[in-house]
């Protein structure tokens, strides 16, 4: 075959193609389970997070995983339970769109959706040091024992003149992150709704 001919250079291109996709496909064969077992490790964390149960390392928050929490399906919607302060709680893993990206998390609720016990994040695309900040923990322990307001939403504001016990369901914005904390709050009220439906003030 000529090496300067054009079937030798298509030859050779394809060759090393094909080559560089088969090594990629095995690759992604033999790490998929490894994924998959990794994603569900991390929505077992975020729901313990959410529900304010500590864990030390990925051994035992799968341990406490299985031995606190339980799962509900209600209307359709499966729902994770577990016990809080003596009471039942419930979380929702809630997907929305924010900036970027699909955001994706797990909310946790009393059982009268009159307080949010604590949010913690799966996934998200938002910009790192802007509304990345949502997964940062000063952002995120401010949903932690937050009363609802009478609508049985939050706000996420950026005005903070009032001292926190005044400020009923709101929530502080991330600085210069105006439309992820938007979008932030339209998929929690979202969910807020959707869990008080669910649940019919349990």
């Amino acid at each position: 075959m000529n090496k300067q001919g054009m079937l030798y250079t298509v030859v050779i291109t394809f060759s090393i193609c094909f080559i560089f996709i088969f090594i990629l496909s095995l690759a992604n064969s033999a790490l998929t389970d490894r994924i998959v077992q990794n994603q569900d490790l991390n929505e077992r964390k975020a729901v313990l997070s959410a529900f304010g149960i500590v864990f030390k390392n990925d051994e035992e928050a799968s341990a406490l995983f299985k031995e606190r929490i339980s799962s509900e399906k209600i209307k359709d919607t499966e729902l994770y339970t577990t016990t809080v302060s003596g009471e039942k709680a419930y979380a929702i893993i809630f997907q929305g769109q924010g900036l970027w990206g699909l955001i994706t998390g797990v909310l946790a609720v009393d059982k009268k959706v009159k307080t949010i016990i604590g949010m913690d994040l799966i996934s998200h695309n938002e910009t790192p040091g802007l509304g990345g900040r949502i997964d940062e923990p000063w952002f995120k322990n401010q949903f932690r024992d937050k009363t609802l307001n009478e609508q049985g939403m939050i706000v996420i504001t950026q005005n903070k003149a009032a001292a926190p016990t005044d400020r009923i369901g709101e929530i502080d914005a991330i600085t210069a992150a105006t439309q992820t904390s938007r979008a932030f709050e339209k998929i929690i009220n979202k969910h807020l709704a959707r869990l008080s439906a669910l649940l019919g003030g349990r």
